[in-house]
């Protein structure tokens, strides 16, 4: 039952929000607002066609291309006649001819994905689509070559293969294919029932790389798509989600060479969709009837495994060492590894750290393996390079219904030094025993004043003057058990050994004695302070008082 001092409690919290962030002042005292209109002329950050979207400025499309650079994962770069086909090897004049093929490839403006901003003319005017990006950098190399547009599909579903463009494939230095899906395929309100690409856009992808060995397929899609019908044909594949409105320039820079490609799979890439449970089957692991969801649990086959992705470089990892072969729960562990880039170019690691419970029985239905670290290293050509990890042994613990904490599983962890949850470069291992102890992450409270519990009144924020008030402070631990108050009569005791201290910033109104009582003393508003201290860590939390 919810009364008056919780609606007081809430709108005291909500108002302090919106009052510190400045939505009751005046817009040109407030700092952000200020410093962000002093770098626009006067008036052009209203919400107005009329300002020809003016807040997209030079340096904020470059932003927005360099982060659509490293967006793009390299997913396949195979040999064609004994070389790589990406990046291009764009001559510097003469015949060179691109065809780039898709109904995704040149749209009169982008989809840039759910939520993103309703571009104008003069938004759409700044886009730059896979074509015209490509366009533009492949005849910025060779004035002389010719970059042309073919639709590839036709219809409104893309269910018909056009003739004209798969014929038209043969004659062209290389082509592109851009393939992708938008609101049609799915939405907030629908997902998708399919991993096939809309339409005939797969049967395009096979028919264009069976006309021309040289083709490069795109994918910018929602999520994975089934490319089980044109893998093998194509020898090279590149794959993003919505990549913003320079796409098609961030496409080019790769497709040149201008960016190396760093990203990597923030997903697993499952083969097809009869290896996914049924929509309404929430089970992460392994069943009778389901093998499991993602990299940590699933054991089949894949087309590309969690965090894969390929690059211009090639790098080696070498000397994985953890600093001590034993820990305790409490501890963190201090990982080091060499990269090494054996090729001729700059480019970016990722070198991936995941740690598996060898030790554990199936019983006990632990993950086959947990991304614990990573990062993202950019090594010069033949350079090596250091990396270190660190990883809180607290980490590795898994939630114990029963004790209701979580637990951290004793016995001889393996780490692995890996490309990818199923490329491991390096192995190996700690010893971990000790208990994980449990120290306080979030503190919460609800305050309430002498005889508040007889009349059902959890917490206020209205209080009498006069009266003293109970905190009620509830202390969540980094293990996630919890302690002090959690509903009426549902308390658990604080454990032995924690302590509370109270501080007021206005001891007039609010006083704190030497034994932590809390009493209102004066008429007015006053903050108070809750700090918890146990087990050599501290959370607080504060509390508004208005006494009347």
């Amino acid at each position: 039952m919810y009364n008056e001092g919780d609606v007081d409690v809430s709108l005291v919290r909500l108002f302090t929000a919106r009052i510190e962030t400045g939505e009751f002042d005046a817009e040109n005292t407030v700092p952000w607002v200020r410093d962000a209109r002093q770098r626009l002329a006067p008036g052009t950050w209203t919400n107005s066609d009329a300002n020809n979207a003016v807040t997209e400025t030079a340096d904020r499309l470059a932003l927005d291309q360099r982060v659509a650079d490293q967006s793009l994962v390299l997913l396949k770069n195979e040999a064609v006649a004994g070389k790589s086909l990406l990046p291009l090897k764009v001559p510097a004049s003469g015949a060179y001819r691109v065809a780039v093929i898709g109904a995704y490839a040149n749209p009169s403006s982008l989809y840039l994905g759910g939520y993103s901003s309703n571009q104008g003319p003069a938004g759409v005017a700044k886009e730059v689509n896979a074509y015209q990006g490509v366009k533009a950098a492949v005849q910025k190399a060779d004035p002389d070559a010719t970059v042309d547009y073919y639709p590839g599909v036709t219809g409104a579903k893309l269910d018909t293969v056009d003739a004209a463009s798969v014929a038209a494939a043969k004659n062209y230095d290389v082509v592109i294919v851009v393939a992708g899906t938008d609101q049609n395929t799915a939405d907030e309100g629908a997902d998708r029932s399919t991993l096939a690409l809309p339409g005939a856009q797969s049967s395009l992808i096979s028919q264009v790389a069976a006309q021309n060995p040289h083709t490069i397929t795109y994918l910018e899609t929602m999520g994975q798509v089934d490319t089980g019908d044109f893998q093998s044909q194509v020898p090279a594949l590149l794959w993003s989600s919505y990549n913003g409105q320079r796409r098609g320039s961030a496409l080019a820079d790769v497709l040149l060479g201008t960016a190396n490609p760093g990203s990597r799979l923030p997903f697993t890439w499952y083969r097809s969709l009869d290896q996914l449970p049924a929509i309404d089957d929430y089970t992460i692991r392994p069943t009778a009837t389901s093998a499991g969801r993602t990299y940590m649990y699933f054991k089949g086959d894949v087309t590309y495994p969690f965090g894969y992705g390929l690059s211009y470089s090639d790098f080696t990892y070498s000397n994985l060492r953890v600093a001590h072969g034993t820990a305790d729960a409490n501890d963190t562990l201090r990982v080091t590894a060499d990269v090494t880039n054996r090729g001729s170019r700059a480019g970016d690691a990722v070198p991936q750290l995941y740690v598996a419970t060898p030790f554990e029985p199936a019983s006990a239905q632990r993950p086959v393996k947990r991304l614990e670290a990573f990062q993202k290293v950019t090594v010069a050509p033949h350079q090596t390079k250091r990396v270190s990890f660190t990883v809180p042994v607290s980490q590795f613990a898994f939630y114990d219904e029963a004790a209701k904490r979580y637990k951290v599983d004793l016995g001889k962890y393996e780490l692995q030094l890996a490309t990818s949850s199923s490329d491991v470069a390096a192995r190996t291992s700690v010893k971990v025993g000790g208990t994980l102890l449990p120290t306080p992450s979030v503190v919460t409270a609800k305050p309430a004043q002498a005889g508040d519990a007889a009349q059902g009144i959890v917490q206020r924020g209205m209080f009498d003057r006069g009266t003293t008030i109970d905190p009620k402070l509830t202390v969540s631990m980094a293990d996630e058990s919890v302690y002090g108050y959690v509903t009426k009569d549902a308390s658990v005791p604080l454990p032995k050994g924690l302590r509370t201290t109270f501080r007021s910033d206005r001891p007039q109104v609010v006083r704190v004695d030497a034994h932590g009582t809390i009493r209102t003393v004066g008429a007015g508003v006053a903050t108070v302070t809750a700090t918890v201290h146990y087990n050599g860590k501290t959370a607080s939390t504060s509390f508004v008082v208005h006494v009347s």
